[in-house]
């Protein structure tokens, strides 16, 4: 990730071909230190969307960052997923995501406040040995957009997003002392365009296998057929938050059914909002003292007319399902009385492009 040297010449057709940055790799020649003004900044991007394939690319870029003691790293929001930032110290698991809700019904699930909320030295300051945390990095309102640390000890920082842990998200600081020479921000910033590029070139594959696992219509003995769309796929880093197909034509009486791809990961919902606004997925909950619980408002968490004949009018919605969770795995709709255009999306994931549509037609 991060280069602001130059590299031997075996050394980078080695990393050119494996994608892969060491930390070795980059702390061949660069600018002197003693040329260099103290302290400065690096900035890391958190994430990475592509909203035509729904791609979420889980990762920082550059992946491992070099410094120098007394140096800042400015994480920057670069994705519309949620993300954290977060730094054990001396724990050796990091906090779970979700938690149960106090005093709720069993199974109601809330935001770690542990996760959920920034937790850092007050004057920034950080040696490695606590937890140092981001709290969630997103899109919404009163979600975070950067976060920042001043590393004052050498040694090598790794870190994780606890939302995206079971991808291994992860990223290395390595902070070095001032007689070591470390990459640019120039160099950082080009290590980090080609990281992105390299990811992104992966996803016209992934995308062909999502497409080669939607399974197969079937037709219902009283005429009528029962499509299929794949709900997400996961490869590595990569969510592809993304309905295969996006379009599907039916007809009046037929049924859909929503199944996860066997590779997904992430929650969703399949969402027929018919003109009503959404609220925010994630609702803060006020408490007498200390911080609000974030819990996932009823609108979006739980199932709405998933009995009933599917219309233009009303909201019909699945409630979030989770693969990785116990519980349903897919949602199926039967089409109402009805011929036009039908729109949905999953709420989670609608700001990476996550939409799809039905075109309805009365039955031949």
């Amino acid at each position: 990730m991060m280069k602001r040297i130059t590299y031997l010449a075996v050394l980078l057709v080695l990393l050119a071909a494996a994608c892969i940055p060491t930390a070795s790799a980059q702390q061949n020649t660069a600018v002197p230190p003693a040329t260099k003004s103290f302290p400065q900044t690096y900035t890391v991007l958190v994430g990475l969307d592509d909203k035509t394939t729904g791609a979420a690319m889980d990762a920082y870029f550059p992946a491992i960052v070099h410094i120098h003691v007394g140096d800042t790293v400015l994480w920057k929001k670069n994705s519309n997923e949620i993300h954290t930032v977060t730094f054990l110290g001396n724990m050796t698991k990091a906090p779970d995501l979700l938690v149960p809700m106090p005093n709720a019904p069993q199974g109601a699930m809330m935001i770690n406040p542990q996760a959920g909320f920034p937790n850092a030295p007050k004057d920034g300051n950080y040696d490695g040995t606590t937890y140092a945390n981001s709290g969630i990095i997103g899109p919404d309102q009163g979600q975070a957009q950067s976060f920042s640390l001043t590393f004052t000890k050498a040694g090598t920082y790794n870190y994780t997003c606890v939302v995206h842990g079971v991808e291994d998200m992860t990223g290395t600081v390595v902070v070095d002392d001032a007689s070591m020479s470390v990459p640019t921000q120039a160099d950082d910033n080009a290590q980090a365009q080609k990281e992105m590029d390299a990811v992104k070139a992966k996803i016209p594959d992934i995308a062909k296998a999502a497409t080669a696992e939607i399974p197969a219509n079937v037709a219902n003995p009283d005429g009528t057929t029962n499509h299929f769309v794949l709900v997400g796929y996961t490869d590595g880093q990569i969510d592809l938050d993304f309905f295969f197909p996006q379009t599907l034509q039916v007809n009046t009486g037929d049924t859909v059914t929503w199944v996860f791809s066997k590779q997904d990961v992430a929650p969703h919902t399949i969402t027929f909002l018919n003109g009503v606004t959404a609220p925010a997925p994630v609702k803060a909950i006020p408490q007498p003292s200390g911080p609000p619980l974030l819990t996932f408002d009823p609108f979006i968490a739980m199932p709405q007319n998933a009995d009933k004949p599917l219309t233009n009018m009303g909201v019909f919605s699945s409630g979030i399902l989770d693969p990785t969770a116990p519980g349903p795995h897919q949602f199926s709709l039967k089409v109402g009385n009805y011929t036009g255009t039908l729109n949905y999306q999953c709420i989670l994931h609608d700001d990476l492009g996550m939409t799809g549509t039905l075109t309805v037609e009365s039955k031949p």
